[in-house]
């Protein structure tokens, strides 16, 4: 319901930089990659990518979908989301883009979406993730007042879970660029950072898991 009324002044049609996701996208996947953008707004990152990659992307939201499939006719966007992505067929992506996405999942959604981003990408296939960096002052289990659900899961709660899966952890890190970092977990893993759209410091974390080819 958050997201369905007043889409044409929602903050992520107006202020996020896209060059903040482009640019690790850029470093993890090829030129006509087929990626599937899911919890994709209204395309948000579509114009950025598209030229690209062969994108695919999905919302939960019926008037996200609309509006994308207006602003950009040559992409597939259906109503579809984690934890079942289930307009989509096995090993059928090299890569998924899960940004801003598995911070409003439910605990009881998480085994789920975890099988899902394995079921739907190719052996050698790599999920792209962003979260919001535990700085951030958001209230577990609980929603805002524009009605979204916020997990607050730490990185490390998602590194386990995609390990268990079967995913190896894939370290990325934009180095001597102005508004990113690194962080180093207690489990000696190695998590990029950035601002975010608004150029605060405490902004966002971005983690990369591929799953093996055999």
């Amino acid at each position: 319901a958050a997201y369905q009324n007043k889409i044409s002044d929602d903050y992520f049609l107006k202020s996020v930089d896209t060059s903040i996701v482009t640019l690790f996208v850029d470093r993890l996947f090829q030129p006509g990659n087929k990626l599937l953008d899911a919890g994709a707004g209204p395309g948000t990152y579509t114009t950025a990518l598209k030229e690209k990659y062969t994108m695919e992307a999905c919302d939960p939201a019926e008037a996200y979908v609309v509006k994308g499939g207006q602003d950009h006719p040559t992409v597939p966007f259906e109503i579809d989301s984690l934890p079942k992505l289930e307009k989509y067929s096995n090993e059928s992506f090299d890569g998924l883009l899960l940004i801003a996405v598995l911070m409003h999942l439910k605990p009881k959604d998480y085994a789920g979406a975890v099988e899902n981003t394995w079921r739907v990408l190719k052996p050698g296939g790599k999920v792209f993730i962003t979260l919001p960096s535990e700085k951030r002052q958001l209230q577990a289990g609980k929603r805002d007042p524009k009605d979204r659900y916020y997990n607050n899961e730490s990185p490390q709660k998602w590194i386990d879970l995609f390990e268990r899966q079967g995913f190896e952890f894939v370290p990325i890190e934009i180095k001597d660029t102005k508004g990113y970092g690194t962080k180093k977990l207690r489990s000696g893993k190695t998590l990029s950072t950035s601002i975010d759209a608004q150029g605060r410091s405490s902004g966002w974390c971005q983690l990369c898991f591929e799953k093996p080819k055999n």
